[in-house]
């Protein structure tokens, strides 16, 4: 006889649970805190712009013609003229750097 055998028998490989149907959930969906649909209907980035009308200029024969003068001046110093930026100074003396840490 072979000296190595086994004196213990395999257990045997049983696959019944492969027959049996899926399970089935005990708990419902959690809630959400926030829902979407409910959120997002008050946001008014959101929404359907189309019932707004096209942007534009209303052009009316019964509106006030001419021109307007005097509403606006012109900045002291100038267009484009700015002033200096104060300098920011600071003395230091020589010697040794300091360390940092």
């Amino acid at each position: 006889m072979w000296p190595f055998r086994r004196s213990v028998a395999l257990p045997v490989v049983r696959a019944d649970w492969r027959t049996l149907p899926p399970l089935q959930r005990v708990v419902g969906a959690h809630p959400l805190i926030n829902p979407v649909g409910g959120f997002s209907s008050r946001l008014a980035s959101w929404q359907n712009p189309s019932s707004l009308a096209p942007l534009g200029h209303v052009v009316s024969a019964g509106a006030p013609s001419g021109s307007v003068s005097g509403v606006v001046s012109e900045a002291v110093g100038g267009a484009g003229v700015f002033p200096a930026a104060p300098v920011v100074a600071r003395a230091v003396e020589a010697g040794e750097p300091s360390s940092v840490g």
